[in-house]
């Protein structure tokens, strides 16, 4: 294929008439140099405009084959010609069309929303644009403002929410004047009240201490009750032991307490010890006569 050239293309463009093998050996050369794809969009694009109106019809069918057969090897000749569609039919719309001319461009419109070659957005900013453009023939090709460049229908800004009037019972209270009344509202918390929530801790911990220091006495009072009843127990188990003399011979006579049992006889303990003390008493006597 021959190299690519702007000049090359325009030359081309004039020689293209309205038949398939025409429109599709210009569309394999502008594929293969699909490289150049902005600038073949911008001159297929003036060379639209000043196209005579029989020939306008042509030069879509030829941008619809390099747009769909080009997709396969890149999205470039889709990019390239989303932004520029609108302000061409835009012209289209204004220009006297004859009734075939008018029905294959918009039948164009109808092919690449089924086949999903743009948007619904951009299909929707192709067909505003045709539209405006038949009503204003005079309409400069410039997009409309309500338009971006891409074909697209820009988003209405969102309505500011207005916001709900102050209530005059959510206002802030005023401040007092100097030497004026107190604003309107519940009085400021006494000093006697705080002090009051602070004495409260300071009770119930007095409350608890005092608690507390009578278990202690209590419990020694028990203590002490107890030492008492086993000493005095024990006092009671200690027999009574007495020297008596009989006959002139000394005995040993062991009392027992008034409190034990009279039939339980001493403990052998007890009497050891009382048998211990009574020889001790009567070692004593025979060295101090």
């Amino acid at each position: 294929m021959s190299a690519f050239s702007t000049a090359v293309f325009v030359k081309k463009l004039g020689e293209l008439n309205n038949t398939t093998p025409s429109i599709q050996t210009l569309s394999l050369w502008l594929i293969h140099h699909r490289k150049h794809a902005s600038t073949i969009v911008q001159t297929w694009k003036k060379e639209v405009l000043r196209a005579p109106s029989k020939k306008k019809l042509t030069m879509m069918y030829l941008a619809n084959d390099v747009i769909q057969n080009s997709k396969k090897k890149g999205t470039e000749f889709n990019l390239a010609f989303a932004p520029e569609l609108p302000s061409v039919y835009r012209h289209l719309g204004g220009t006297s069309l004859d009734e075939k001319t008018e029905s294959g461009v918009v039948r164009l419109l109808n092919v690449w929303q089924e086949r999903g070659v743009f948007t619904s957005l951009q299909i929707s900013g192709f067909r505003t644009a045709f539209e405006t453009g038949s009503k204003s023939p005079s309409m400069s090709p410039a997009i409309s403002p309500n338009m971006s460049p891409d074909g697209l229908f820009k988003e209405p800004p969102p309505k500011k929410k207005k916001l709900p009037a102050k209530s005059p019972l959510a206002e802030e209270p005023k401040k007092p004047e100097a030497g004026g009344k107190p604003p309107d509202g519940p009085p400021p918390p006494r000093e006697h009240d705080g002090q009051k929530s602070q004495d409260q801790p300071d009770q119930k911990k007095h409350h608890e201490h005092k608690k507390h220091h009578e278990e202690r006495k209590r419990h020694e009072e028990r203590r002490k009750s107890s030492e008492e009843r086993r000493k005095s127990s024990e006092d009671r188990k200690k027999p009574e032991v007495k020297e008596v003399e009989v006959e002139g011979h000394k005995e040993v006579h062991v009392m027992l307490s008034p409190h034990s049992p009279v039939r339980d006889p001493p403990e052998p303990s007890e009497l050891i010890t009382a048998l211990q003390d009574l020889e001790n008493s009567a070692s004593s006597d025979c060295c101090h006569p």
